[in-house]
């Protein structure tokens, strides 16, 4: 039986199989200079890349690791919009980092950011030279010499100092925010600078004495009744407390920002939602310093408001008979605008028939399917097959082909399996043949890193 070697290479619309007979090739583990960016490295797809080709100009490489680093998905976030975005627009190099390679930590991260704009370097090991430790991590390289390795946090104080080497330039540079709400959390917690404004309702003294004990060992936060603030307070970030109808919103009133509330209720898009029924937490700019966050935490009248930490938007109905609030629609905010978020239908989450929260009962309701989606049979595109020096090329699949095995009989027999868009597809082939696709698992639910073995039959 002749060896047979596959050799697959990711293209942006397929997976190329390529069988041919030779030896297995290794790669000699190398010696890095932390301090410097040289070398060679391979991406997710085993292709080679010369680190000298990043050692000119300001390259920002960004370690990740969602199965050590729990919350590397919304650090990731944060990282691309303050550092990466902008060092692209200003002509630098960004690399995602995963040294450890595992494909439940590329799958699961390029899968949450569909990412497609920047290179991940995934092998050799001495990668993990420029990432000695922690998370959320940042490597900055100035014309291939290091300029800064070290933790994010406290994430302000880091950007105010990354910000004079990266862009001295831009003194007007501010920080953007990002979500869920867990980042949020993160960002005010862990700020050099703490600066907090709790705003409870006037005449509300059980809430203020509460939010005042678990304030007075931390610096910068502070507790108001609403008729005490001031636009100096909206400087830094703000959180109102307690039962949404017990609030003026004076402060709020006439300025752009998802959502309108007064008294009565909320209101956003097209649906209406009293707060003598629901309760809402949402995170969002400060309207008057949009490098900070509103943060709304408003209690429907017979108790308090549900909250998802990974979105940005939770509106919940209290239930009288479970006496806890349940979630009626949560979400994100559409942030084309980085500073002025939206609110948009499809960007919504909902468990609940809210037709009759609409003016006029009339409005888009968000859809979420209750049963699987259906779906026909995988039609995949196939080249057919070429002789080309190195033996027969064919090229099959669609978009978003990722994470293929496959395995070889004694007859020439081919088997691959792959992910593609969260379906596991096989294609069964010989050389000379029309492979035939098979659906492994083509349902709502999503499914990755498959693989493949023969049995000897």
């Amino acid at each position: 039986m002749p060896h047979v070697k596959l050799l697959l290479e990711y293209l942006s619309v397929s997976i190329i199989l390529l069988a041919f007979c030779g030896a297995c090739t290794s790669v000699k583990q190398e010696t890095r200079n932390p301090k410097v960016l040289s070398g060679y490295a391979e991406n997710l797809w085993s292709e080679r890349i010369d680190l000298g080709d990043f050692s000119y100009g300001m390259t920002i490489i960004n370690p990740f690791s969602p199965s050590v680093c729990g919350y590397c998905l919304i650090d990731g976030e944060f990282i691309k919009a303050n550092y990466f975005r902008r060092n692209q627009e200003r002509g630098g190099h960004n690399l995602f980092l995963s040294p450890f390679s595992p494909q439940l930590d590329n799958y699961t991260f390029l899968k949450h950011y569909r990412e497609d704009e920047n290179t991940t370097l995934a092998f050799p090991p001495s990668l993990r030279d420029y990432h000695p430790n922690g998370y959320p991590w940042i490597t900055i390289f100035q014309d291939g010499q290091l300029t800064y390795g070290n933790v994010l946090s406290p994430y302000d104080g880091v950007f105010d100092s990354l910000k004079q080497i990266l862009w001295p330039e831009d003194n007007d540079i501010t920080m953007r925010l990002t979500t869920p709400t867990k980042l949020s959390n993160n960002l005010i917690y862990e700020s050099a600078t703490p600066r907090h404004v709790s705003v409870v309702a006037n005449g509300e003294e059980t809430v203020f004495e509460r939010l005042t004990r678990s304030n007075e060992n931390r610096t910068g936060f502070t507790v108001k009744h609403e008729k005490d603030l001031t636009p100096d307070d909206f400087a830094g970030n703000v959180s109102y407390v307690g039962k949404g109808r017990t609030f003026g919103y004076d402060m709020l009133k006439e300025l752009e920002f998802p959502c309108k509330l007064d008294s009565a209720g909320l209101q956003m898009g097209s649906y209406v939602f009293p707060f003598s029924e629901f309760g809402f937490r949402a995170i969002m700019p400060n309207p008057y310093s949009p490098e900070n966050y509103l943060i709304l935490n408003l209690w429907a009248d017979g108790g308090g408001a549900h909250c998802h930490q990974w979105t940005d938007f939770t509106v919940s109905r209290f239930d009288s008979i479970l006496q806890e609030p349940a979630t009626v629609l949560d979400g994100f905010f559409d942030k084309s605008d980085p500073v002025a978020w939206k609110f948009t239908d499809s960007l919504t989450t909902t468990f609940a028939d809210l037709k009759a929260l609409c003016p006029g009962g009339v409005c888009l309701v968000p859809f979420m399917p209750s049963e699987a989606k259906k779906r026909g049979d995988y039609d995949a595109h196939f080249s057919g097959w070429s002789e080309t020096d190195l033996g027969c090329t064919a090229e099959f699949g669609n978009n978003n082909c990722r994470f293929p095995s496959i395995a070889a009989g004694t007859e020439g027999q081919i088997a691959t399996v792959w992910e593609e868009d969260g379906d596991i597809i096989m294609a069964l082939t010989k050389s000379d043949e029309t492979p035939t696709f098979v659906s492994i698992e083509r349902e709502l639910s999503d499914s990755f890193d498959p693989s493949v073995i023969w049995d000897g039959e």
